[in-house]
Order: C-alpha cells, then sequence, then structure tokens
C-alpha cells in the first residue's frame, strides 16, 4: 500500500522542492539577514534593492512571488481555499 504525502509540480523555472527560483532565493535569504521580516523592519524594501542591486520594484515582486510559492509548495491541497474572496 502506498499514501501519497506530497505531489510536486515539476517546472523549469523552479528548479528546486521549495518552489523558489535562485534570485527569489537569494531576495528571502537577503531579506530575512537583514532584518525585512522583523518588527519594526531592520531593513526596507530600498535597503534590499540596494543590496541587490535592482529596483525597489523588483524587490517587492520578488518577495511576493516567493512567498507564494513557498506556500503553494508547503500547503496541502486540502488547507487551500477554494474561494479567492
Amino acid at each position: 500500500d502506498y499514501h501519497l504525502e506530497r505531489l510536486y509540480r515539476t517546472d523549469p523555472t523552479r528548479p528546486n522542492e521549495t518552489g523558489l527560483t535562485a534570485r527569489q532565493r537569494e531576495t528571502l535569504q537577503t531579506a530575512f539577514r537583514e532584518g525585512y521580516f522583523e518588527v519594526p523592519r531592520g531593513a526596507t524594501q530600498a535597503d534590499l534593492a540596494a543590496e541587490l542591486g535592482v529596483s525597489d520594484a523588483a524587490v517587492s515582486q520578488r518577495v511576493r512571488r516567493a512567498v507564494a510559492a513557498l506556500i503553494e509548495s508547503t500547503l496541502s491541497a486540502e488547507e487551500r481555499p477554494t474561494d479567492p474572496a
């Protein structure tokens, strides 16, 4: 007997089990290290952008997409909301 615990979608732009691209991983690691997720924040998006050599908008998009990818890769189908409201 087999019991499926997790199912992953293969996507060449997301090469690992977390669903993060290399840039997303780097952005999240930098954000965490610099205190972006602390309350109060230890770093702003502008700080992260300067550290990574990208625009504020790029940091914002990478963080949001990375968080969404982590949620998608860690929540089971039963835990996901069916209504986007």
